[in-house]
């Protein structure tokens, strides 16, 4: 962290190690793919999926299977959620407690 007085001069608790520092191109990397997986997600889940379960049950059955995609979906988070990341918590693996759960 980069702590500055108002004068514009730093104090005691300026930079003392550069591996601190969270480095910017790494960031936006991942941040890009943070994005581009949200893209993908949103397209299969407004063009494809819709598309595929019309395929399967038919014109009038659509609306219902995909309802129940939705809450399928939806009481999977609900539950995985929090066990995931109490599992995260407790996670004590040399590259971090995080990292794994990462996905």
């Amino acid at each position: 962290l980069i702590s500055m007085k108002v004068g514009g001069g730093k104090n005691k608790n300026s930079i003392k190690n550069d591996d601190n520092i969270v480095r910017k191109y790494p960031t936006m990397i991942m941040n890009l793919l943070w994005f581009s997986n949200s893209v993908i997600t949103m397209a299969s889940s407004i063009v494809i999926i819709p598309s595929q379960i019309k395929g399967l049950v038919g014109d009038s059955n659509k609306g219902k299977y995909m309802g129940i995609l939705v809450a399928c979906c939806a009481v999977t988070t609900l539950v995985c959620s929090p066990i995931i990341g109490i599992l995260s918590d407790r996670c004590r693996l040399k590259i971090g407690r995080r990292r794994p759960f990462l996905f």
